[in-house]
Protein backbone atom coordinates (compact mmCIF):
# COMPACT_ATOMS: atom_id res chain seq x y z
CA UNK A 1 0.00 0.00 0.00
CA UNK A 2 1.50 3.17 -0.84
CA UNK A 3 2.01 5.96 1.87
CA UNK A 4 0.71 8.87 2.06
CA UNK A 5 2.72 12.08 0.54
CA UNK A 6 0.21 15.25 0.29
CA UNK A 7 -1.50 16.92 3.54
CA UNK A 8 -3.07 19.84 3.75
CA UNK A 9 -3.24 21.41 7.48
CA UNK A 10 -6.07 23.78 7.75
CA UNK A 11 -5.83 25.87 11.32
CA UNK A 12 -6.34 29.67 12.33
CA UNK A 13 -3.53 29.46 14.40
CA UNK A 14 -0.23 30.24 13.29
CA UNK A 15 1.99 29.48 15.63
CA UNK A 16 0.99 26.26 16.23
CA UNK A 17 0.46 25.75 12.71
CA UNK A 18 3.65 25.99 11.30
CA UNK A 19 5.21 23.91 14.26
CA UNK A 20 2.75 21.17 13.51
CA UNK A 21 3.91 21.12 9.68
CA UNK A 22 7.01 21.24 10.32
CA UNK A 23 7.11 18.52 12.21
CA UNK A 24 5.16 16.85 9.52
CA UNK A 25 7.61 17.54 6.92
CA UNK A 26 10.42 16.35 9.01
CA UNK A 27 8.87 12.64 8.62
CA UNK A 28 8.85 13.08 4.99
CA UNK A 29 5.52 14.49 3.83
CA UNK A 30 4.52 17.60 2.08
CA UNK A 31 2.48 19.88 3.87
CA UNK A 32 0.36 22.94 2.39
CA UNK A 33 -0.86 25.62 5.04
CA UNK A 34 -4.34 27.13 5.21
CA UNK A 35 -5.17 30.03 7.61
CA UNK A 36 -8.70 29.94 6.75
CA UNK A 37 -11.56 27.48 6.30
CA UNK A 38 -12.62 29.21 3.07
CA UNK A 39 -9.00 29.62 1.78
CA UNK A 40 -8.42 25.71 2.80
CA UNK A 41 -11.32 24.64 0.56
CA UNK A 42 -9.82 26.25 -2.39
CA UNK A 43 -6.82 24.85 -2.19
CA UNK A 44 -8.47 21.03 -1.48
CA UNK A 45 -9.51 21.95 -4.98
CA UNK A 46 -6.45 22.74 -6.51
CA UNK A 47 -3.88 20.30 -4.55
CA UNK A 48 -6.02 17.46 -4.16
CA UNK A 49 -4.53 16.20 -1.21
CA UNK A 50 -4.16 12.91 0.21
CA UNK A 51 -5.08 13.78 3.69
CA UNK A 52 -7.00 16.37 5.55
CA UNK A 53 -5.77 17.63 8.92
CA UNK A 54 -8.47 20.35 10.36
CA UNK A 55 -9.08 22.25 13.12
CA UNK A 56 -12.55 22.78 14.45
CA UNK A 57 -11.90 26.43 16.25
CA UNK A 58 -11.30 29.25 12.98
CA UNK A 59 -13.13 32.67 12.63
CA UNK A 60 -15.44 33.24 9.51
CA UNK A 61 -15.56 29.48 8.67
CA UNK A 62 -15.44 26.95 10.75
CA UNK A 63 -13.99 23.50 11.12
CA UNK A 64 -17.20 21.62 11.43
CA UNK A 65 -19.01 23.75 8.11
CA UNK A 66 -15.33 22.52 6.27
CA UNK A 67 -15.38 19.12 7.13
CA UNK A 68 -19.46 19.20 5.71
CA UNK A 69 -18.32 20.56 2.29
CA UNK A 70 -14.94 18.61 2.17
CA UNK A 71 -17.04 15.33 3.23
CA UNK A 72 -20.08 16.62 0.83
CA UNK A 73 -17.53 17.24 -2.14
CA UNK A 74 -14.39 14.61 -1.93
CA UNK A 75 -16.39 11.72 0.75
CA UNK A 76 -13.00 9.59 -0.14
CA UNK A 77 -10.70 11.88 0.59
CA UNK A 78 -9.50 11.31 4.71
CA UNK A 79 -10.20 14.13 7.24
CA UNK A 80 -8.25 14.09 10.64
CA UNK A 81 -9.47 16.69 13.25
CA UNK A 82 -7.04 17.81 15.11
CA UNK A 83 -8.32 20.39 17.46
CA UNK A 84 -7.50 21.44 21.00
CA UNK A 85 -10.66 23.60 22.14
CA UNK A 86 -13.45 20.93 20.64
CA UNK A 87 -15.85 19.56 23.22
CA UNK A 88 -17.18 15.79 23.71
CA UNK A 89 -20.18 17.15 21.30
CA UNK A 90 -17.63 18.45 18.72
CA UNK A 91 -15.62 15.02 18.53
CA UNK A 92 -19.24 13.42 17.78
CA UNK A 93 -20.19 15.47 15.40
CA UNK A 94 -17.24 15.67 13.58
CA UNK A 95 -17.16 11.61 13.49
CA UNK A 96 -21.06 11.74 12.65
CA UNK A 97 -20.21 14.54 9.74
CA UNK A 98 -17.70 12.25 8.12
CA UNK A 99 -14.05 12.84 10.04
CA UNK A 100 -11.83 9.57 9.87
CA UNK A 101 -9.62 10.36 13.29
CA UNK A 102 -9.86 13.02 15.97
CA UNK A 103 -6.52 14.77 17.50
CA UNK A 104 -6.14 16.51 20.73
CA UNK A 105 -3.94 19.30 20.50
CA UNK A 106 -1.10 19.82 21.49
CA UNK A 107 0.13 16.87 20.11
CA UNK A 108 3.33 15.42 21.73
CA UNK A 109 3.53 12.21 20.33
CA UNK A 110 3.89 12.76 16.24
CA UNK A 111 4.46 8.94 15.91
CA UNK A 112 0.40 9.19 16.76
CA UNK A 113 -0.33 11.35 14.16
CA UNK A 114 1.82 9.48 11.85
CA UNK A 115 -0.08 6.25 12.51
CA UNK A 116 -3.26 8.29 12.27
CA UNK A 117 -2.18 9.44 8.90
CA UNK A 118 -1.08 6.17 7.51
CA UNK A 119 -4.26 4.37 8.47
CA UNK A 120 -7.18 6.65 7.08
CA UNK A 121 -4.79 7.11 3.91
CA UNK A 122 -4.58 3.17 4.06
CA UNK A 123 -8.52 2.78 4.20
CA UNK A 124 -8.82 5.28 1.58
CA UNK A 125 -7.02 3.27 -0.73
CA UNK A 126 -8.46 0.02 -0.13
CA UNK A 127 -11.78 1.91 -0.37
CA UNK A 128 -10.89 3.22 -3.63
CA UNK A 129 -9.77 -0.26 -4.83
CA UNK A 130 -12.91 -1.83 -4.13
CA UNK A 131 -14.43 0.80 -6.07
CA UNK A 132 -12.36 0.22 -9.13
CA UNK A 133 -13.17 -3.77 -8.76
CA UNK A 134 -16.71 -2.96 -8.77
CA UNK A 135 -16.20 -0.48 -12.04
CA UNK A 136 -14.12 -3.29 -13.80
CA UNK A 137 -16.97 -5.62 -12.43
CA UNK A 138 -19.17 -3.79 -13.96
CA UNK A 139 -17.17 -3.57 -17.21
CA UNK A 140 -16.85 -6.74 -17.76
CA UNK A 141 -20.32 -7.56 -17.47
CA UNK A 142 -20.97 -5.32 -20.50
CA UNK A 143 -18.08 -7.08 -22.17
CA UNK A 144 -20.28 -10.88 -21.63
CA UNK A 145 -23.45 -9.30 -22.74
CA UNK A 146 -21.43 -8.61 -25.95
CA UNK A 147 -20.25 -12.14 -26.14
CA UNK A 148 -16.70 -10.53 -25.88
CA UNK A 149 -14.03 -13.55 -24.91
CA UNK A 150 -13.00 -13.84 -21.39
CA UNK A 151 -9.94 -14.91 -19.75
CA UNK A 152 -10.22 -16.91 -16.71
CA UNK A 153 -8.17 -14.66 -14.69
CA UNK A 154 -11.44 -12.30 -15.56
CA UNK A 155 -13.89 -14.48 -14.24
CA UNK A 156 -12.20 -15.10 -11.39
CA UNK A 157 -12.65 -11.42 -11.04
CA UNK A 158 -15.84 -11.48 -11.34
CA UNK A 159 -16.38 -14.18 -8.88
CA UNK A 160 -14.51 -12.00 -6.18
CA UNK A 161 -16.67 -9.03 -6.94
CA UNK A 162 -19.92 -10.82 -6.49
CA UNK A 163 -18.84 -12.62 -3.59
CA UNK A 164 -18.21 -9.12 -2.27
CA UNK A 165 -21.14 -7.51 -3.37
CA UNK A 166 -23.59 -9.96 -2.12
CA UNK A 167 -22.23 -11.64 0.69
CA UNK A 168 -24.90 -13.96 2.04
CA UNK A 169 -25.19 -16.06 -1.12
CA UNK A 170 -25.67 -19.18 1.46
CA UNK A 171 -28.89 -17.60 1.56
CA UNK A 172 -28.41 -18.07 -1.61
CA UNK A 173 -29.45 -15.44 -4.68
CA UNK A 174 -30.55 -18.32 -6.85
CA UNK A 175 -31.29 -15.79 -9.82
CA UNK A 176 -27.25 -14.27 -9.49
CA UNK A 177 -26.18 -17.93 -10.34
CA UNK A 178 -28.58 -18.37 -12.90
CA UNK A 179 -27.11 -15.12 -14.33
CA UNK A 180 -23.77 -16.23 -14.00
CA UNK A 181 -24.89 -19.67 -15.29
CA UNK A 182 -25.96 -17.88 -18.87
CA UNK A 183 -23.11 -15.74 -18.50
CA UNK A 184 -20.66 -18.69 -18.76
CA UNK A 185 -22.68 -20.23 -21.64
CA UNK A 186 -22.12 -17.33 -23.29
CA UNK A 187 -18.79 -17.96 -24.64
CA UNK A 188 -18.15 -19.64 -27.73
CA UNK A 189 -18.62 -23.56 -27.62
CA UNK A 190 -20.12 -24.03 -24.60
CA UNK A 191 -24.03 -25.27 -24.88
CA UNK A 192 -26.75 -22.91 -24.17
CA UNK A 193 -29.26 -24.26 -22.07
CA UNK A 194 -26.89 -27.25 -21.10
CA UNK A 195 -26.50 -25.92 -16.89
CA UNK A 196 -30.25 -25.04 -16.99
CA UNK A 197 -31.28 -28.55 -17.81
CA UNK A 198 -28.72 -30.53 -15.86
CA UNK A 199 -30.01 -28.09 -12.65
CA UNK A 200 -33.51 -28.74 -13.30
CA UNK A 201 -33.42 -32.47 -13.70
CA UNK A 202 -31.48 -33.41 -11.20
CA UNK A 203 -33.20 -31.06 -8.71
CA UNK A 204 -36.21 -33.38 -9.91
CA UNK A 205 -34.12 -36.84 -8.91
CA UNK A 206 -33.05 -35.40 -5.76
CA UNK A 207 -36.79 -34.24 -4.56
CA UNK A 208 -37.63 -37.98 -5.53
CA UNK A 209 -34.94 -39.70 -3.96
CA UNK A 210 -35.99 -37.85 -0.65
CA UNK A 211 -32.75 -35.85 -0.29
CA UNK A 212 -33.03 -32.17 2.39
CA UNK A 213 -33.95 -28.74 1.26
CA UNK A 214 -29.85 -27.76 1.69
CA UNK A 215 -28.58 -30.91 -0.37
CA UNK A 216 -31.03 -30.42 -3.61
CA UNK A 217 -29.95 -26.38 -3.32
CA UNK A 218 -26.23 -27.31 -3.65
CA UNK A 219 -27.31 -29.33 -6.45
CA UNK A 220 -28.82 -26.63 -8.01
CA UNK A 221 -26.09 -24.53 -7.87
CA UNK A 222 -23.58 -27.25 -8.92
CA UNK A 223 -25.65 -28.07 -11.87
CA UNK A 224 -25.82 -24.28 -12.64
CA UNK A 225 -21.92 -23.89 -13.06
CA UNK A 226 -20.78 -26.77 -13.82
CA UNK A 227 -19.77 -25.54 -17.06
CA UNK A 228 -17.50 -22.81 -15.00
CA UNK A 229 -14.22 -24.58 -16.06
CA UNK A 230 -14.33 -24.71 -19.05
CA UNK A 231 -13.27 -20.85 -19.29
CA UNK A 232 -9.94 -21.96 -19.21
CA UNK A 233 -10.46 -24.42 -22.46
CA UNK A 234 -9.19 -22.99 -25.82
CA UNK A 235 -12.31 -22.05 -28.38
CA UNK A 236 -10.84 -24.72 -30.73
CA UNK A 237 -11.37 -27.51 -28.17
CA UNK A 238 -14.45 -26.50 -26.62
CA UNK A 239 -16.30 -26.45 -30.53
CA UNK A 240 -14.98 -30.18 -31.21
CA UNK A 241 -17.01 -33.11 -30.64
CA UNK A 242 -15.84 -35.18 -27.72
CA UNK A 243 -15.65 -38.07 -29.74
CA UNK A 244 -13.46 -36.61 -31.99
CA UNK A 245 -10.70 -35.29 -29.21
CA UNK A 246 -7.39 -37.17 -28.87
CA UNK A 247 -7.07 -39.32 -25.40
CA UNK A 248 -4.88 -36.38 -24.29
CA UNK A 249 -7.08 -33.96 -25.40
CA UNK A 250 -9.61 -35.71 -23.61
CA UNK A 251 -7.81 -36.14 -20.25
CA UNK A 252 -7.05 -31.84 -20.78
CA UNK A 253 -11.21 -31.43 -21.18
CA UNK A 254 -11.94 -33.31 -18.60
CA UNK A 255 -9.59 -31.48 -15.86
CA UNK A 256 -12.35 -28.47 -16.47
CA UNK A 257 -13.75 -29.66 -13.31
CA UNK A 258 -10.77 -29.58 -11.48
CA UNK A 259 -10.46 -26.07 -12.87
CA UNK A 260 -14.56 -25.00 -11.80
CA UNK A 261 -13.60 -26.09 -8.11
CA UNK A 262 -10.59 -24.10 -8.06
CA UNK A 263 -12.77 -20.94 -9.30
CA UNK A 264 -15.06 -21.11 -6.65
CA UNK A 265 -12.68 -22.06 -4.34
CA UNK A 266 -12.51 -18.72 -2.43
CA UNK A 267 -16.22 -18.86 -1.50
CA UNK A 268 -17.13 -20.36 1.73
CA UNK A 269 -20.91 -20.53 0.64
CA UNK A 270 -20.20 -22.65 -2.36
CA UNK A 271 -18.00 -25.18 -1.35
CA UNK A 272 -20.47 -27.93 -1.23
CA UNK A 273 -21.21 -26.92 -5.18
CA UNK A 274 -17.92 -26.89 -6.30
CA UNK A 275 -17.14 -30.17 -4.97
CA UNK A 276 -19.77 -31.73 -6.97
CA UNK A 277 -18.37 -29.87 -10.11
CA UNK A 278 -14.96 -31.43 -9.25
CA UNK A 279 -16.39 -35.34 -9.08
CA UNK A 280 -18.60 -34.67 -12.56
CA UNK A 281 -16.69 -37.00 -14.39
CA UNK A 282 -16.24 -39.76 -11.27
CA UNK A 283 -17.77 -42.87 -12.74
CA UNK A 284 -19.06 -45.46 -10.49
CA UNK A 285 -17.16 -48.16 -10.75
CA UNK A 286 -14.02 -45.80 -9.55
CA UNK A 287 -12.86 -45.43 -12.70
CA UNK A 288 -13.33 -42.26 -13.29
CA UNK A 289 -11.50 -38.83 -12.76
CA UNK A 290 -10.29 -36.71 -11.01
CA UNK A 291 -9.81 -39.18 -7.58
CA UNK A 292 -11.12 -42.62 -8.71
CA UNK A 293 -13.89 -42.43 -6.39
CA UNK A 294 -16.05 -45.56 -6.48
CA UNK A 295 -19.88 -45.80 -5.65
CA UNK A 296 -21.38 -44.18 -2.50
CA UNK A 297 -17.78 -42.51 -1.95
CA UNK A 298 -19.25 -40.18 -4.52
CA UNK A 299 -21.46 -37.81 -3.43
CA UNK A 300 -25.16 -38.75 -4.32
CA UNK A 301 -25.01 -35.33 -5.85
CA UNK A 302 -22.59 -36.26 -8.41
CA UNK A 303 -23.88 -39.24 -8.59
CA UNK A 304 -27.21 -37.67 -10.36
CA UNK A 305 -25.35 -34.77 -12.19
CA UNK A 306 -23.54 -37.19 -14.01
CA UNK A 307 -26.43 -39.00 -15.43
CA UNK A 308 -28.46 -36.13 -16.22
CA UNK A 309 -25.61 -34.13 -17.84
CA UNK A 310 -24.55 -37.82 -20.06
CA UNK A 311 -27.98 -37.57 -21.23
CA UNK A 312 -27.99 -33.97 -22.13
CA UNK A 313 -24.63 -34.29 -24.13
CA UNK A 314 -26.62 -37.80 -25.71
CA UNK A 315 -29.64 -35.43 -26.95
CA UNK A 316 -27.73 -32.67 -27.89
CA UNK A 317 -25.11 -35.15 -30.40
CA UNK A 318 -22.27 -33.38 -27.65
CA UNK A 319 -21.00 -36.59 -26.92
CA UNK A 320 -21.18 -38.60 -30.43
CA UNK A 321 -21.69 -35.88 -32.77
CA UNK A 322 -25.21 -36.67 -33.50
CA UNK A 323 -28.65 -36.29 -31.71
CA UNK A 324 -30.19 -39.45 -30.42
CA UNK A 325 -33.79 -39.82 -29.16
CA UNK A 326 -34.35 -40.68 -25.79
CA UNK A 327 -34.92 -44.54 -26.16
CA UNK A 328 -31.96 -44.70 -28.15
CA UNK A 329 -30.17 -42.78 -24.93
CA UNK A 330 -31.40 -44.93 -22.57
CA UNK A 331 -30.31 -48.17 -24.10
CA UNK A 332 -26.85 -46.54 -24.44
CA UNK A 333 -26.74 -45.88 -20.33
CA UNK A 334 -28.01 -48.82 -19.72
CA UNK A 335 -24.84 -50.43 -21.20
CA UNK A 336 -22.76 -48.42 -18.51
CA UNK A 337 -25.49 -49.20 -15.68
CA UNK A 338 -23.18 -50.09 -12.23
CA UNK A 339 -19.58 -49.36 -14.70
CA UNK A 340 -20.57 -45.03 -15.11
CA UNK A 341 -23.75 -44.85 -13.37
CA UNK A 342 -25.56 -45.75 -9.84
CA UNK A 343 -27.67 -48.48 -11.26
CA UNK A 344 -30.48 -47.46 -9.12
CA UNK A 345 -30.36 -43.50 -9.64
CA UNK A 346 -30.18 -44.52 -13.43
CA UNK A 347 -33.39 -46.97 -13.07
CA UNK A 348 -35.44 -44.20 -11.00
CA UNK A 349 -34.45 -41.40 -14.03
CA UNK A 350 -35.53 -43.55 -16.74
CA UNK A 351 -38.66 -44.60 -15.34
CA UNK A 352 -39.34 -41.16 -14.78
CA UNK A 353 -38.30 -39.79 -18.06
CA UNK A 354 -40.20 -42.48 -19.32
CA UNK A 355 -43.28 -42.34 -17.26
CA UNK A 356 -43.01 -45.58 -16.79
CA UNK A 357 -43.75 -47.02 -12.93
CA UNK A 358 -40.81 -46.89 -10.27
CA UNK A 359 -39.61 -48.21 -7.26
CA UNK A 360 -36.14 -47.10 -5.70
CA UNK A 361 -34.68 -48.99 -2.70
CA UNK A 362 -31.24 -48.33 -0.77
CA UNK A 363 -30.36 -44.94 -1.91
CA UNK A 364 -27.55 -44.07 0.19
CA UNK A 365 -26.37 -40.60 1.00
CA UNK A 366 -23.76 -38.74 2.89
CA UNK A 367 -25.82 -36.64 6.00
CA UNK A 368 -25.05 -33.99 8.45
CA UNK A 369 -26.16 -34.80 11.96
CA UNK A 370 -28.11 -31.83 12.15
CA UNK A 371 -30.48 -33.51 9.47
CA UNK A 372 -31.24 -36.64 11.64
CA UNK A 373 -34.57 -37.28 12.81
CA UNK A 374 -36.08 -40.21 14.47
CA UNK A 375 -37.41 -42.92 12.24
CA UNK A 376 -34.35 -42.28 9.82
CA UNK A 377 -32.86 -45.26 8.61
CA UNK A 378 -28.98 -44.66 9.37
CA UNK A 379 -26.42 -47.27 7.75
CA UNK A 380 -23.77 -46.20 9.75
CA UNK A 381 -22.06 -43.87 11.66
CA UNK A 382 -18.00 -44.19 12.30
CA UNK A 383 -14.77 -42.85 12.88
CA UNK A 384 -11.32 -44.00 11.78
CA UNK A 385 -12.41 -47.40 11.25
CA UNK A 386 -14.57 -47.36 14.70
CA UNK A 387 -18.71 -47.84 13.62
CA UNK A 388 -21.04 -46.21 16.35
CA UNK A 389 -23.93 -47.41 14.81
CA UNK A 390 -25.55 -49.73 11.77
CA UNK A 391 -28.61 -50.44 9.86
CA UNK A 392 -30.39 -48.63 12.85
CA UNK A 393 -33.95 -46.68 13.11
CA UNK A 394 -32.78 -43.67 14.81
CA UNK A 395 -34.33 -43.53 18.21
CA UNK A 396 -34.48 -40.05 20.38
CA UNK A 397 -31.13 -41.36 22.24
CA UNK A 398 -29.50 -42.70 19.63
CA UNK A 399 -29.48 -38.86 18.27
CA UNK A 400 -28.10 -37.78 21.46
CA UNK A 401 -25.38 -39.92 21.51
CA UNK A 402 -24.93 -39.13 18.14
CA UNK A 403 -24.50 -35.15 18.64
CA UNK A 404 -22.50 -36.57 21.62
CA UNK A 405 -20.01 -37.63 19.25
CA UNK A 406 -20.15 -35.03 17.22
CA UNK A 407 -18.91 -32.88 19.96
CA UNK A 408 -15.93 -35.62 20.41
CA UNK A 409 -14.81 -36.21 16.37
CA UNK A 410 -16.54 -32.76 14.88
CA UNK A 411 -16.24 -32.90 11.10
CA UNK A 412 -14.18 -36.41 11.12
CA UNK A 413 -17.42 -38.40 12.04
CA UNK A 414 -19.06 -40.20 8.90
CA UNK A 415 -22.45 -40.68 8.75
CA UNK A 416 -24.73 -42.48 6.04
CA UNK A 417 -28.25 -42.77 6.10
CA UNK A 418 -30.61 -44.27 3.41
CA UNK A 419 -33.29 -41.95 2.30
CA UNK A 420 -35.15 -44.40 -0.06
Amino acid sequence: MSKAKNILFIDDDDFVRELIAEQIVALGYQVTEASEGSIGLKKFIKLKPDVVLLDLRMPKLDGLTVLESLVKNAPDTPVIIVSGQGTMEDVVKALRLGAWDYLIKPILDFELLTHSIETVHERASLLKENKQNRRELEELNIALENKVERRTAQLKQTLKELDSVNASLKAQNIESIKVLSQIIEMHPGIYKGHAKFVAEKSVLIAKEIGLDDNQIQTIMVAGLLLQIGKMSLSEKMLTKPFYTLSKVERQDFLKHAIEGEKLLKGLSHLQDPAYLIRCQYEKYDGTGVPNGLQGERIPVGARIIKIIQDYSNYQNGVTTGKKMLSRQIFSKMELFKEKDYDPQILELFINIASGGPYKTQHIIVDAEWYNLHEGMHVVEVKHAGTTFLKNHLLKKEDLDHIKELREVFGDNLQIKVQVR
